[in-house]
């Protein structure tokens, strides 16, 4: 996983009054995995799309394989945020049945 990118540690509170920093990425690896993967391919299309516009015509099928492909990877990275708010709704159920 990349370290790379904004910090996702957040402090959680235990029934015994402690705070522990955790690392939400380490619960849910292929969420964010899709994530980082939807963002990288998006900024590799996005600068696909900025160098066919300034080079040629915007209606060439360069640009409409950027535009489905950008498509994509929206829904890889949509799909990547049902994953984590699963497993942070799963996480809280188990933390709330164990206090």
């Amino acid at each position: 996983m990349s370290t790379a990118g904004p910090d996702y540690t957040y402090a959680l509170s235990q029934t015994c009054g402690q705070r522990v920093a955790m690392d939400v990425t380490a619960f849910n690896p292929a969420g964010m995995q899709a994530i980082h993967r939807a963002d990288e391919g998006l900024t590799r299309t996005a600068a696909q799309v900025a160098r066919v516009t300034a080079q040629s015509d915007p209606r060439s099928e360069e640009m409409h394989t950027a535009v489905i492909q950008s498509l994509s990877y929206e829904q890889q990275g949509h799909a990547g945020v049902r994953v984590v708010r699963a497993v942070d709704e799963m996480t809280g159920t188990l933390l709330n049945i164990r206090s």
